[in-house]
């Protein structure tokens, strides 16, 4: 599976909050999607309601000694 399938496209991604730690040496960026609509992954055919709601963590590289939360 590629990465490109895992995230919508960044036309269609907002930065919601972002947070710097200094002690703990993070960046934590909140994102959310503002698509009003996406295919589902098996058939394909263009669904607007909202099916379910979760949370994921995705780690970048490191901005200089910074980690980086997505």
């Amino acid at each position: 599976m590629e990465l490109l399938q895992l995230l919508p496209d960044s036309e269609h991604i907002q930065i919601q909050t972002y947070e710097l730690d200094r002690v703990q040496k993070q960046v934590q960026i909140s994102l959310c999607s503002t698509q009003a609509s996406a295919p589902c992954p098996i058939c394909q055919q263009e669904a607007i309601r909202v099916h379910s709601r979760y949370e994921r963590t995705i780690g970048d590289l490191p901005w200089e000694d910074y980690r980086v939360v997505m």
